[in-house]
C-alpha cells in the first residue's frame, strides 16, 4: 500500500508594512536639542516625509536623545 502524501499547505504572503506617512519626534532633554539643522523640543513634533533629507533623517534616527516614531495611518 502506498501512503498518501499530505497536500502542500498554501503559502501566505508576508505582511507588507505600510510606508510611513510621517514621523513624530520628541526630545528627552527638557531644553530640547538641535539636530539635522532643526530644533527638537521635548513636546512631540510631527514631521512630514518630505521635510527631512535622507541624511537628516539618518541623523535624527541615530540621535539617542530623540525618540522617533513612524506614523503609518
Amino acid at each position: 500500500m502506498s501512503a498518501k502524501t499530505p497536500a502542500p499547505k498554501p503559502q501566505t504572503a508576508p505582511k507588507a508594512t505600510a510606508a510611513p506617512i510621517g514621523l513624530v519626534v520628541r526630545c528627552h532633554r527638557p531644553q530640547g536639542l538641535w539636530r539635522a539643522g532643526r530644533y527638537w523640543p521635548p513636546e512631540p513634533t510631527p514631521v512630514l516625509p518630505d521635510e527631512l533629507s535622507p541624511d537628516q533623517l539618518a541623523a535624527v534616527q541615530a540621535e539617542p536623545l530623540l525618540d522617533v516614531q513612524a506614523i503609518t495611518e
